[in-house]
């Protein structure tokens, strides 16, 4: 996430061409590819072997910075090096807001605008709702967030991807021929290549969630004059969110600490998707003062304990939310279809129907 890119949005700039791109990305890239390897090295037997190996391992938690890596996709105009400016684009114009949310203190949308639960059916609804919901200091209601729209759909694209291994699997023990069998051995090789990728992207979000600041307006600095917004516990007002996302991370946190702290058992919430993801948030939201209230006078620039520790539990927070993530997309994945017309995981691995490479691709 760009937080100036972010800043300018909220404040009204939305109209403006050009942005310094000087990123503050959630945890930075070295606390997501920490989130996204602990998560995999924390994975059951159960999910499919190709998601455990060393190198998958890797992939997934590289491809954990990808979405911020892919942001500033414009062409520069002006300035110089550090500051040079690029560009507005469609392609980060549409992505920037999909690495944050902006709850007020009452757990509303900001300004107190519209609910933040029950999840709309879809991005589109959402941002009609928040634009229905009256006047804002915003043009493109859009830029309350929509990361637990990101949260969820990644989630399903996942949960498909994890659908189609199940399916080719076992089409490639029913198969009849040859010919059909390569034909599923090469669907398989594709889609899990696809599903570390898919993994890896998904991750990054579920990474932004557990950053406090990443969820509610107060994302850089607990300003009492800020949009209104009172700050009876006297936090400070310096601009932390990146020094404790990135450079504090970068300088003084430890995968294995980290991981020491990621639960070894699956935590099963027994619920949807989509409401795990408002519960996620939330639980991410409660933590933002705890947050503030460790940064003290040194505002997250040495290795101060109850700073590293903040840091250290969100990162495991994180962690352990992707674990359990893709264990829950898996287990669910025999509840979905695959092909064209849908079959459902469960007929096939049962043996009730056959999957041939007519079912899977009918035209």
């Amino acid at each position: 996430m760009f937080a100036n890119t972010r800043a300018a949005i909220v404040g009204g700039l939305l109209a403006t061409v050009a942005f310094a791109p000087t990123q503050a990305f959630a945890w930075g890239h070295t606390g997501h590819v920490m989130i996204g390897r602990i998560a995999v090295q924390k994975l059951p037997a159960e999910v499919p072997a190709f998601v455990r190996t060393a190198q998958a391992t890797q992939q997934i938690g590289e491809l954990a910075a990808e979405a911020d890596i892919s942001e500033g996709t414009g062409y520069p105009t002006t300035g110089t090096y550090p500051n040079l400016r690029t560009a507005f684009t469609i392609h980060d114009g549409e992505r920037d807001a999909g690495h944050f949310v902006d709850l007020s203190d009452d757990g509303t949308m900001v300004e107190n605008v519209a609910p933040f639960s029950p999840l709309q059916s879809s991005r589109r609804d959402f941002d009609t709702q928040l634009r229905l919901a009256g006047p804002t200091i915003t043009t493109y209601r859009q830029y309350d967030g929509y990361l637990a729209y990101n949260l969820v759909d990644q989630f399903q694209q996942v949960r498909k991807d994890f659908a189609l291994i199940r399916a080719f699997t076992k089409a490639i023990q029913t198969a009849t021929t040859a010919e059909d069998r390569s034909y599923f051995q090469y669907q398989l090789q594709l889609r899990q290549t696809l599903t570390l990728r898919d993994i890896g992207y998904w991750s990054h979000f579920v990474g932004d969630t557990s950053q406090p600041m990443n969820v509610l307006i107060h994302y850089n600095g607990w300003d009492p004059n800020h949009l209104g917004y009172a700050n009876p516990n006297g936090y400070t007002q310096a601009p932390i969110h990146s020094p404790f996302e990135g450079s504090f991370v970068k300088a003084f946190v430890n995968q294995s600490d980290v991981a020491a702290l990621v639960p070894a058992a699956y935590a099963d919430c027994a619920c949807t998707i989509e409401l795990r993801t408002i519960n996620y948030v939330k639980a991410s939201a409660l933590q933002v003062g705890a947050v503030y209230a460790a940064a003290g006078t040194d505002l997250y620039t040495t290795a101060v304990p109850a700073e590293l520790t903040q840091a250290n539990v969100r990162l495991a927070a994180g962690a352990t939310e992707l674990r359990d993530l893709i264990v829950f997309a898996y287990r669910d994945s025999v509840n979905v279809t695959v092909g064209f017309p849908s079959i459902k995981v469960s007929d096939i691995e049962n043996g009730t129907i056959v999957l041939t490479p007519t079912r899977f691709a009918r035209d």
